[in-house]
This record gives structure tokens, sequence and C-alpha cells, in this order.
């Protein structure tokens, strides 16, 4: 089943009053719509994943989790996408399912986290490879970015 699209557009509320950002953008998707009745629902912002979070991730966790686990003979060959998907199955699943005899993972994706879901994602991922493999991944501000990939730079 093919989820439908369905646009989202920021606004402030202030003494009662509701004021859409974008205005013109929103004016052009509603005059696209047919005539009919429709929901409006309003959702507290909560602001999604920051960059730093993300440049940490892709630049420091996913590199050194995935060489660890490739040293340590816990992946076939050293790959980031092997190695972040691995990390999402582990920490990010949503369920499992079978097909045609092979189990698999689906998983949240990174890019639909809040900050706080991110970072308590980070810290499971941290927490794991310090307590189980006794490897520390560092924290974001533990990190000399000189020894990291440019992307990785904050």
């Amino acid at each position: 089943m093919i989820k439908k699209i369905e646009p989202k557009f920021a606004c402030d509320i202030a003494r009662g009053k509701i004021k859409i950002r974008e205005r013109d953008k929103f004016d052009e998707y509603i005059l696209s719509l047919p005539e009919d009745v429709y929901w409006v629902i309003l959702k507290r912002y909560k602001k999604e994943r920051s960059d730093k979070q993300n440049r940490y991730f892709h630049g420091v966790v996913i590199p050194l989790a995935t060489q660890f686990l490739y040293e340590a003979g816990l992946l076939p060959y050293e790959d980031l996408e092997m190695g972040k998907q691995l990390l999402k199955s582990m920490f990010l699943k949503e369920y499992e399912f079978t097909f045609e005899g092979k189990v698999f993972a689906k998983t949240k994706e990174t890019r639909t986290l809040k900050t706080d879901q991110m970072e308590e994602f980070l810290e499971a991922v941290r927490r794991y490879f310090r307590e189980e493999h006794n490897f520390k991944i560092p924290e974001p501000n533990e990190v000399d970015w000189n020894n990291y990939p440019q992307e990785a730079h904050f």
C-alpha cells in the first residue's frame, strides 16, 4: 500500500491568531485541491534531528562502528552502508517479517527522528559498543575532527 503524501505547512500562533509561514505555497496548494470538506490538524512543532547529529552519525559513529565490526570479524567486509543498516536494524527496528524463508527488518529512517530521539539512538549505539565490546565511540564533544572526513565537521 503506497502511503499518500500530504504536505505540511508551518504556522505561528500568537494572541489567538494563526499566521501561516510561506503563505504563497500554502495558497498554491489550496488552489490545487478540489472543492470538498477537509480537516485542518494543528500539531506542536518538534525540532527534527540536527545537522550536527546527522554529521556526527555519518562522519563518526558509522565509520568507527563499521571499522570495529569488520576488524572483529562481525561484518564480511568494511562497507559503511552495511554498517549503517546493521546499526539501524539493531536499534531502530519497527518490526520483522519473513519473505521466502529469510527474515527482514523494517527500520525507522534516522531522518524521521526528532532531536531527542536521535540522541537516544546515538546513546544506545555508544552504550552497546561500550558495554558489549569494550569499544568507545566518542561523544561529539570528545572528537578531534581533524581525524575525520571533511563532512564530519560541525
